[in-house]
């Protein structure tokens, strides 16, 4: 990871420490239908609250045109 982070720094700072690791990744690549490196690569190290919501995010719009 390069340590740049797509996400704005939490304004609770012990919700910050709260991140994606290998295992969330591999979860979120199952549900998605995405490669696990894949996965990683975009979530591993981002607040856990950010990741639920961008996967949430895309499984809702997995039928739109």
């Amino acid at each position: 990871m390069d340590e740049v982070s797509v996400t704005c720094p939490a304004e609770n700072p012990a919700l910050a420490s709260v991140v994606a690791d290998a295992n969330l990744c591999a979860q979120i690549a199952d549900a998605l239908g995405i490669g696990g490196e894949s996965a990683e690569r975009v979530f591993l190290g981002e607040p856990v609250e950010v990741v639920l919501a961008m996967a949430e995010w895309s499984l809702t719009r997995e039928w739109d045109e």
